[in-house]
């Protein structure tokens, strides 16, 4: 059955956000699976499918360009995402308790375990991707760089987007729990347990 096409402006806005979301979260996991160790276990899904289409796909950008770099980053991708699908296996197997959906702890939090996470996925690792493809393309291959600084954009709306989201989550059960505190303020008054 076809779906029906959105008709109020609303719902194309919401579709259009869904759209560049779903982009730039596939953009984000190409970079996640170099950057990253310990994913969870429903992380690597449809995205890090759609990362394996948008490699080749760029070259269509770059007619007359030898994407041969590309193609070698793509098969690296392709091992990284072996490596990264062979570690959620390690990890279930051991038992660890890990969110299923969790993106990964940055590999460089091994060797400055000081750093805050949050930080390092929402600025440091969107930079290093953005400034690294800004030096390749311009001293080596201007198809692969400017892919990675697509791939740089991708992660810094994802993490932002990604945190926003974890922050109003956050907000609402702390909301949630000061109105059971005050239901439960109400109980005792009615019981007459005091104030």
């Amino acid at each position: 059955m076809p779906q029906p096409t959105p008709s109020n402006p609303l719902d194309r806005m919401r579709t259009g956000f869904n759209v560049v979301a779903f982009v730039a979260r596939s953009f984000a996991m190409i970079c996640e699976v170099f950057m990253h160790f310990g994913f969870g276990s429903r992380y690597l899904g449809l995205h890090a499918m759609a990362g394996m289409l948008l490699i080749p796909l760029w070259a269509v950008f770059w007619p007359g360009r030898d994407p041969s770099l590309l193609l070698f980053f793509w098969f690296a991708y392709l091992l990284a995402l072996g490596a990264a699908r062979a570690g959620i296996i390690r990890s279930i197997r051991r038992g660890d308790k890990i969110h299923s959906r969790y993106n990964g702890t940055p590999t460089l939090l091994r060797k400055r375990p000081h750093l805050n996470e949050v930080a390092v996925k929402r600025i440091v690792e969107p930079i290093v991707a953005m400034v690294g493809g800004i030096v390749l393309a311009g001293l080596v291959d201007p198809v692969l760089g400017s892919f990675l600084i697509a791939a740089g954009i991708g992660l810094l709306i994802d993490s932002n987007l990604t945190e926003a989201v974890q922050q109003a989550r956050a907000q609402d059960t702390f909301d949630a729990m000061l109105e059971q505190e005050q239901l439960a303020h109400r109980v005792r008054r009615i019981r007459g347990d005091g104030f």
